[in-house]
Formats: C-alpha cells, structure tokens, sequence
C-alpha cells in the first residue's frame, strides 16, 4: 500500500528580488546549483521564487529543513516536456533513504507576485 506526505510552500517574489539586489551571486549560489540554474528557462525572480518554494515544500515531505537540508541537496531539474523535477542528493537523499521515500513530484504556480509549489512524496510501507 503506498503512502502520501504532502509539503506546501508560498514565496513573494518581491523578497527574492529584494536579496537578488543586496547579495547577487551569493544568494543564487546559496540556493541553487550550476545543473539548475541552467535548467532554469529564465534566472529571474519570478522562477527563482518558485524553485525556492519547490525546495522549502520538498523540506517539509523530509520532516527537515535548512540547515539539517541544504539547499543544494534538493535540485529543481526539467524533464524532457519542461515539467519541474526533483532530483535529491547529500542530506535530502538520505533522509528519502531513511523515511524510504520512492520519489517526490512537485508542481509549481505563479501568480499575484507570489511562487507556490506543492510536493507529495510517494513511498510503500514497511512490509509491502
């Protein structure tokens, strides 16, 4: 039997412009990896927001966050239609490894000057 864990996140894209203009590269390199920033369609704000709530909802399926989480642990990648996916490495694959997390689908929502994602981690329970 499959189990669900479901993580939201809400980021005003006002307060990633904001850190864009005070700290530039070092706020993107504290979020993001080389691999995302060039799957990224446009290194704006707006789906740097939306990355930051993808990884912040993924967090919440791991029952961890930053710092135990970094950032970079979770990438937000495209598959071959543009569709947003999650690959985790470091801390975030191993605390999937723990809690024997198959995966973790995301979908992601702009709108109003707000970026908003979803996460459902999928994993079978013990003995199945």
């Amino acid at each position: 039997m499959a189990t669900f864990k479901v993580g939201i996140d809400l980021v005003p894209v006002s307060r990633v412009e904001r850190s864009l203009r005070l700290f530039g590269d070092v706020f993107v390199r504290r979020f993001f990896t080389d691999r995302e920033l060039r799957a990224m369609p446009r290194k704006d704000a707006l789906h740097m927001a939306g990355r930051i709530a993808a990884k912040e909802a993924c967090m919440k399926v791991l029952g961890a966050g930053w710092p135990k989480i970094p950032w970079t642990s979770l990438e937000i990648l495209r598959d071959a239609a543009g569709r947003p996916v999650v690959r985790a490495s470091g801390h975030a694959l191993a605390a999937m490894d723990r809690l024997q997390i198959k995966e973790i689908s995301i979908s992601l929502s702009h709108d109003g000057g707000l970026a908003l994602a979803v996460a459902l981690g999928v994993w079978e329970e013990a003995g199945q």
